[in-house]
């Protein structure tokens, strides 16, 4: 109960100062800045899903079920990682090559994608090697340290950093983060631990079919960003992501608060109807507070942060800001299903509809952004949320989960 307490304590801390720190640094930079710093870590998140191939769904089952040593699992693992991240640099060029992003970035986008990586994949390890608080430590250092360092500093001692100084902060939490995990490695095994090319294979064969949904997934909340930069420029980014930022704290907060306590409770119950019907009810009611508060606070508080942070561009869109919380409600409800087709083993379905969802997304937005603009990306968001809640509700009540 303690590492419990610990874990959404460090959880917590994430998510707060992270948030924070977003809301102060779109008072001190740019609209455009801010937009460039969004768009930099919203697509180091697809490219280290993509490095990371999913592998570790293949090499914690081996390690948990087939007992296979860690290091063996770890150094394989990595081994494989490693050279598609290097074989993959070509895409991290491609994005600077066509000016998708600053050239000014280039190094320190390098360092993080590569500190961002590592960290991710200690995460995942120190989690199927069982060391929970040690993963809690890991998850904070990579995701939330950043941000607890850069509001300290702005608030105790008016810094004023530049995107940059912001992404060296980072780098260093991703950094120690990652040094987390050699506490609990035995060098020595790890150095004597022998590569198998044929492991190797199997876990690609094996991870590879995950890989699909997740970077569909995780595409599917990058790719109109590419597309308001590409049709309406830096400053409509910076806007467009900010709304981003200040709707999607909803989604962190359901997503870390309501639904991963939720999962073990459901796959325990899920043989037992009545208990099952109970989770459901729990989840959906819990679900729709969260929402309704959230609302409350957002109609509360959103004149005196666009008062703060002092841009007119922000308070000039602020419709936007309303259209997409509504597409993320949609998004948020369809996930009270997901879990548990989840549960009932639906991955193949779950990972088409992503995939799916993913090409009507990028069909309306190349048709709508530019005739509409930042109405026309919310307007495709609001579209696909709704077909993913519409799909996921429509299998939940066929496949008879609840019966």
């Amino acid at each position: 109960m303690q590492i419990k307490i610990i874990g959404l304590f460090f959880r917590g801390l994430s998510l707060v100062s992270k948030f924070i720190a977003l809301i102060l640094l779109a008072k001190i930079w740019s609209v455009e800045d801010y937009g460039n710093f969004s768009l930099i870590s919203l697509s180091i998140s697809v490219l280290i899903l993509l490095f990371g191939l999913e592998f570790y769904v293949f090499s914690t089952r081996e390690y948990l079920q087939n007992k296979k040593p860690f290091e063996f699992v770890l150094k394989n693992q990595l081994l494989i990682q490693c050279v598609f991240l290097i074989v993959s640099i070509p895409i991290v060029l491609f994005l600077f090559y066509k000016k998708i992003l600053p050239n000014r970035y280039i190094w320190y986008y390098i360092a993080l994608l590569l500190c961002e990586f590592l960290a991710n994949e200690s995460f995942r390890m120190l989690i199927a090697k069982r060391c929970i608080l040690a993963s809690h430590i890991c998850h904070f250092l990579r995701n939330g340290s950043w941000g607890l360092f850069v509001v300290g500093l702005i608030i105790l001692n008016s810094w004023s950093p530049t995107v940059n100084e912001v992404l060296i902060c980072w780098v260093v939490g991703c950094v120690l983060g990652f040094l987390t995990l050699f506490l609990y490695i035995d060098f020595k095994e790890l150095w004597n631990s022998s590569i198998n090319i044929k492991w190797i294979s199997t876990g690609l064969s094996t991870s590879l079919k995950y890989l699909t949904g997740s970077l569909a997934f995780q595409l599917g909340l990058v790719v109109d960003k590419f597309f308001v930069k590409y049709y309406c420029g830096d400053s409509l980014l910076g806007v467009y992501t900010f709304y981003f930022t200040v709707c999607f704290g909803l989604y962190s907060l359901t997503h870390a608060a309501i639904f991963m306590p939720a999962i073990p409770a459901i796959l325990i119950s899920f043989d037992e109807k009545v208990k099952l019907r109970i989770q459901f009810k729990n989840l959906l009611i819990s679900t729709i507070v969260l929402i309704s508060l959230f609302l409350a606070g957002l109609l509360t508080f959103i004149q005196p942060l666009f008062n703060f942070v002092g841009k007119l561009k922000y308070f000039d869109n602020v419709n936007i800001l309303y259209l997409m919380f509504s597409g993320l409600v949609f998004y948020i409800f369809g996930y009270v299903f997901h879990y548990f087709l989840y549960a009932a083993k639906f991955d193949e379905y779950l990972a088409k509809l992503s995939l799916l969802s993913l090409v009507i997304s990028i069909i309306l937005n190349l048709i709508l952004i530019p005739k509409f603009g930042l109405y026309g990306a919310t307007s495709t968001f609001i579209i696909t949320s709704l077909f993913l809640l519409v799909a996921k509700y429509k299998k939940f009540q066929k496949a008879e989960i609840l019966g």
